[in-house]
């Protein structure tokens, strides 16, 4: 930086000296205070660029940052690290039910509802207490325990939970919705006991249960139903699509004594009240809960 100040400063000074009309006239002190102005400014330049950038820390996201609080608990397999200890670095540690693991030379020490930080600052005292000057201790979780999903799924139980996952993720790991599975009313039950209603992109964490609301079977499917004069009368699924031709062949067809100018729809409009199709086509199209009935020829 000095070279350059120096280049800088030669630079400046033969600028003002032939540029300036009155650089031989000691009578005008306008190129000394010039000069000394362009000094001023290429010091500030000089400190500007030495002065190191420092980048602000980058933000962690909800589910990161929520996962710095988390408790280690039963079921999750941690990493213990000592530099420089190879003996007293511990891998592949599960927790066990009672939250209790067994550690060199301290025995038995007690993990559970600590956090990763919490419990590297406690085995950094219990270490110090006669062990060793001054340990660095690493803790890190290898492995979560699982989360589970109950209800309206194909494969409910448990599965294994991986960082950001949300309820719509937690629902794909579970095979999806069953047919009677619906979205609304889903809710997780928290660690703490708390049950939320959730939506697709709310945070799942280790541990948690996530419920997924069932319709009842007869209220998941939607039917239509066929008497008269049909081979097999009944109520049969609804399908889309379905035409009165279609769903007589699920009746089975005509009876013998069916008059295919006799049949008639029964149909429930938005009031609630009952309205009668006569005299109905096969090309007609149906709608669930349709009522059909097929009259018997005269002959």
């Amino acid at each position: 930086m000095g070279k350059w100040k120096l280049i800088l400063t030669s630079l400046v000074f033969g600028f003002s000296i032939t540029s300036s009309p009155q650089a031989e006239d000691s009578s005008y002190p306008f190129d000394i205070q010039y000069r000394l102005d362009v000094l001023a400014n290429i010091t500030t330049f000089q400190e500007k660029v030495a002065t190191p950038l420092v980048a602000p820390p980058a933000s962690k996201s909800g589910a990161d940052a929520s996962l710095q609080e988390y408790l280690i608990s039963p079921g999750d397999i941690i990493s213990v690290r000592v530099f420089g200890e190879p003996d007293l670095s511990v891998e592949n540690l599960r927790v066990p039910a009672d939250g209790l693991v067994s550690y060199p030379l301290l025995g038995q020490i007690r993990v559970h509802n600590h956090t990763v930080r919490s419990f590297e600052r406690h085995l950094t005292a219990l270490l110090e207490n006669g062990y060793l000057r001054k340990p660095k201790v690493s803790i890190s979780i290898i492995e979560y325990r699982p989360v589970f999903v109950r209800g309206g799924v194909n494969s409910p139980g448990a599965h294994e939970y991986g960082e950001g996952l949300t309820v719509e993720k937690a629902i794909a790991l579970a095979g999806g919705l069953s047919k009677q599975g619906r979205l609304d009313g889903t809710t997780v039950l928290r660690d703490d006991g708390q049950t939320e209603v959730v939506n697709l992109d709310g945070q799942v964490f280790p541990g948690d249960v996530v419920s997924v609301p069932e319709t009842p079977e007869n209220e998941a499917k939607s039917f239509i139903y066929l008497y008269g004069e049909v081979r097999n009368p009944g109520s049969y699924e609804y399908r889309k699509g379905l035409t009165v031709e279609k769903a007589l062949a699920l009746a089975g067809g005509f009876s013998d004594r069916a008059s295919k100018r006799k049949i008639e729809i029964s149909r429930e409009n938005l009031d609630g009240d009952t309205v009668r199709f006569k005299k109905v086509g096969l090309d007609v199209a149906v709608n669930p809960g349709d009522v059909i009935t097929v009259g018997a020829s005269l002959f």
